[in-house]
């Protein structure tokens, strides 16, 4: 991908996040359209591009907001990490597998940060609701971001 096309696609996601933010408290967080394209990233393309996206999201949650360093880079490194780990049991280009590696992943995320910022393990309804959340928004955003995969230059296997 130029970087040109990666910069408005990055561009476009944090003025999209920056839209939803009010709408993000508690179960919705999971649906952030940043943590959904680096997912995204993680699924189809190569460490580089996944480090440069990770990096961009954690300069912009940690100047945005109060949240320390831990608050935001370990649930974005365990939602990276599960993402991996799940692609290399599941194929990530298969339309109903990539929702088995992406909403336990996103789910993990979601636990973690409310461990790290409540102290405690969330309630079966947060799962519960969390989970139809990340269906719903990755059932929609997906499509969209799999419309820009033959920009990508490095990913593996065009979708």
């Amino acid at each position: 991908m130029k970087v040109g096309w990666f910069t408005i696609i990055l561009g476009l996601t944090i003025f999209t996040t920056g839209a939803f933010r009010p709408l993000l408290v508690k179960t919705a967080a999971v649906a952030d359209p940043l943590l959904i394209l680096l997912v995204w990233f993680a699924l189809v393309d190569r460490w580089p591009r996944i480090v440069v996206v990770l990096s961009v999201i954690c300069t912009y949650r940690l100047s945005g907001g109060i949240s320390t360093p831990l608050e935001v880079v370990a649930p974005l490194l365990l939602v990276l990490i599960a993402v991996r780990g799940l692609r290399q049991l599941l194929d990530p280009y298969h339309p109903w597998k990539r929702f088995q590696i992406v909403i336990p992943a996103l789910l993990l995320g979601a636990v973690l940060q409310e461990f790290i910022l409540a102290g405690s393990l969330p309630t079966i309804s947060f799962m519960f609701d969390s989970c139809w959340i990340v269906a719903l928004f990755v059932a929609l955003l997906f499509p969209v971001l799999d419309l820009t995969t033959p920009l990508l230059r490095s990913a593996r296997f065009p979708l």
